[in-house]
């Protein structure tokens, strides 16, 4: 998996003015090829994971602020 997001970090450095085509060609299948490797391996572990790590009575509001903690992250990363 880090080496496809190596590939794609390093596809960054590829000149956008001569090369523009080849270089969203490399990030596009850096990320493909990461979210490929991704999804079956490690992908669902933490929502499956938090799910029976809490107890049966406190579980919807762990759940509630695990995903809510999630959604604000990927907010962050998206507004940069």
């Amino acid at each position: 998996m880090s080496l496809f997001l190596f590939f794609t970090g390093f596809s960054f450095w590829i000149p956008e003015e001569t090369h523009r085509t080849a270089r969203i060609a490399c990030i596009t299948l850096g990320i493909y090829l990461f979210g490929i490797v991704y999804s079956p391996g490690e992908g669902p572990v933490p929502f499956t994971y938090s799910a029976e790590a809490y107890p049966l009575y406190v579980r919807s509001y762990g759940m509630s602020l695990g995903e809510c903690n999630e959604q604000v992250e990927l907010a962050n990363e998206t507004s940069d």
